[in-house]
């Protein structure tokens, strides 16, 4: 028989975390959701209640009381404050996403005696395919945080997944990401200019991202308390920004005006993407590049 199960989402109010949020209770599971007290909540009102929604006023007591409250049976952890390139005043705010507030939520779980937890990293944390390589310092904060889990894990007995994405697209996503770009410029007809075109992607569609979080969930099955697990999600399929546009092209009949070469490589961009990982068991991307494109533009 299927339980329904009852679920705390982070980051929920994210592209990647709404979509998680809105399959499991397509599923039909019970959703929680915990953000800032001025987070934008659109996104999840039109399918969620009111009352599943909790604003985090940096009080861990609150918070606490909230956890005892749900009683949950997992936390997903998908909050994060994303930056490339950061300059000295995104410090503080780093910090607090990425480390203070998912910190507090460890110590929630732990006085509430939930240990369940789908965590989420970032292919970013191995520059140039090492072990540890953090390529800006978004990925240290989220391999820092890791290790702040770790300490949960083996002193209080967590059971962890640990997702790592790579980059994500989809329907809906308003994010500033490549596709989003190509899209705007293509059907503006303004000039796009890019690099040479050279760097590799390995590009998942929302819907298999979303899916690897359910997975996840019921791979923790297999998984003993005290144990961390890391896993990829992605497709495996390497594109160079150039077979991207021309995929792009070919799909959606738009037609880029691409400067190649008109901007410079970043300082360490990632030119291609890390490989030696372990992707989720019993899971696999079902949405090709070529589909997930005409579903974006449709």
């Amino acid at each position: 028989m299927y339980l329904m199960r009852k679920f705390i989402l982070t980051g929920a109010t994210g592209f990647i975390g709404s979509n998680v949020a809105n399959m499991l209770l397509e599923k039909g599971h019970d959703v929680f959701i915990i953000c800032r007290s001025k987070s934008n909540v659109k996104i999840l009102s039109k399918f969620l209640k009111k009352e599943n929604i909790f604003r985090f006023d940096n009080n861990i007591n609150n918070l606490i009381d909230y956890f005892k409250k749900v009683k949950c049976d997992c936390v997903i952890n998908m909050a994060s404050l994303v930056l490339v390139n950061h300059v000295t005043t995104d410090i503080e705010k780093l910090i607090n996403s990425n480390l203070t507030f998912t910190t507090y939520i460890l110590e929630a779980m732990r006085i509430c005696g939930t240990k369940n937890i789908i965590n989420t990293g970032t292919s970013w944390q191995h520059y140039n395919n090492e072990e540890y390589n953090p390529v800006c310092l978004y990925a240290a904060t989220k391999e820092a945080f890791e290790k702040l889990l770790e300490y949960y894990v083996k002193a209080i007995g967590f059971k962890c997944i640990t997702l790592k994405l790579f980059d994500t697209y989809g329907e809906g996503d308003k994010r500033k990401k490549i596709l989003n770009i190509i899209k705007e410029k293509s059907l503006s007809g303004e000039k796009l200019t890019l690099t040479k075109g050279e760097q590799q992607l390995d590009l998942t569609h929302v819907d298999d991202v979303a899916s690897g979080y359910l997975k996840a969930f019921e791979y923790l099955d297999y998984i003993k308390y005290g144990e961390h697990k890391k896993y990829a999600i992605c497709t495996g399929r390497r594109l160079n920004l150039k077979e991207i546009v021309s995929i792009f092209e070919k799909e959606t009949k738009l037609k880029a005006n691409v400067d190649w070469g008109a901007l410079d490589y970043r300082n360490r961009e990632v030119m291609t993407p890390w490989s030696n990982y372990e992707v989720l068991p019993n899971w696999k991307s079902n949405i090709s590049f070529e589909e997930g494109v005409r579903r974006f533009v449709k």
